[in-house]
């Protein structure tokens, strides 16, 4: 189906059963995934939405827009449940915590504000140097790990388990001082356990950060031997695996060492990965839509696969369980589930201007 907008975003519901699309309207649209048809939308913005979210539960919408606000809905109601005051710049990413206790929002102006769910209180109220690229919380939200358009990484600590307003008087919420992991923006930023977060940059490197405590300098190690724009980690946080030129690797982040797992032709570009999430299996998509599926952790042949009508893949996803496979083809606007590791298609969508799915 088509939005009737230019869309920035489109997540599906946690049961697979509904696509809810951001834009250039001040309307979220919810669409139903087997029909297409729209079934509701949620009207609570003067200006484009430019991000959403899902709680864990999946129960919860969180959405940020051009017009500095952040509200959150009982979507399935269509009902809203809170509307932010006014922030000083326009906001661009929105994030719950693994608990669905609190939500991050963070503008273009290097602002971030943590918000506690239910009594909407903000816990936390923080202003950076340059532009929110990415956030990410750990899962006890001891920590909260910010990256920046500039390249920078920087870790907030503590704080972020009060459920009362930090008084004005207060100072800031501890910080560490930062590091320049990239040279450019950061394009993800994931927490592996153990204060150490993995970023894959602009500048092609994938770097290794160990968050210290708030009053220290965090440590990047950059990762030489992973140049790549393509990585992601095990679910164990022990391996980041990578697609470079045309074969898979293995870093174990402990013991550093790079293992190479699958050599394939020399004619095949890897343009996204993903891991199943009990670790065993990894699915890496490249331009012509064939998908490898390879055992992680031992040398037996990958299968691969071809997908007709899906060229040039740059998103793969997994559901939470390891059974359907979400792909996105951004240049042909295009979102396709599969059942995993069959890749039998289950549904394929035209979202226009797309630039991620979640199943």
């Amino acid at each position: 189906f088509e939005a009737d907008a230019e869309t920035y975003a489109a997540i599906l519901s946690n049961d697979g059963q509904f696509v809810i699309v951001c834009g250039q309207s001040p309307e979220v649209r919810i669409y139903s995934q087997a029909t297409g048809a729209q079934t509701g939308r949620l009207a609570g913005h003067d200006r484009a939405v430019e991000a959403i979210a899902l709680s864990p539960d999946g129960r919860t919408l969180a959405c940020v827009a051009s017009d500095r606000r952040l509200s959150v809905w009982d979507w399935r109601n269509e009902q809203q449940v809170y509307l932010s005051p006014l922030r000083d710049k326009r906001l661009s990413s929105v994030a719950f915590s693994t608990d669905g206790r609190l939500i991050v929002d963070g503008s273009i102006g290097g602002e971030v504000h943590v918000t506690s769910v239910g009594d909407w209180q903000e816990t936390a109220d923080l202003q950076l140097t340059d532009g929110i690229q990415g956030m990410v919380m750990s899962p006890f939200r001891e920590q909260l790990c910010v990256a920046t358009r500039a390249g920078d990484i920087i870790a907030y600590a503590a704080g972020l388990t009060q459920s009362q307003t930090l008084p004005e008087s207060d100072p800031p919420l501890p910080a560490s001082e930062g590091t320049h992991a990239h040279d450019g923006r950061i394009y993800d930023v994931e927490y592996m356990g153990d204060g150490i977060v993995i970023s894959v940059g602009q500048d092609g490197r994938v770097c290794r950060t160990r968050l210290n405590d708030a009053a220290s300098d965090s440590d990047t190690r950059v990762i030489p031997e992973l140049r790549s724009r393509t990585a992601t980690l095990s679910p164990d946080g022990r391996l980041i695996v990578s697609c470079i030129d045309n074969a898979l690797y293995a870093y174990d982040v402990r013991t550093s060492e790079l293992q190479q797992l699958h050599q394939f032709p020399d004619d095949v570009h890897w343009t996204a990965i993903a891991i199943t999430p009990d670790g065993q299996l990894v699915a890496a998509a490249d331009a012509e839509g064939q998908i490898a599926i390879a055992p992680l952790e031992n040398d037996s042949a990958a299968e691969i696969h071809h997908l007709p009508g899906t060229p040039h893949v740059d998103r793969l996803r997994f559901s939470r369980h390891g059974n359907r496979l979400t792909i996105v083809s951004l240049p042909h606007d295009r979102v396709v589930v599969t059942e995993f590791p069959s890749l039998q298609e289950v549904c394929r969508r035209s979202v226009v201007d797309n630039n991620n799915a979640v199943l």
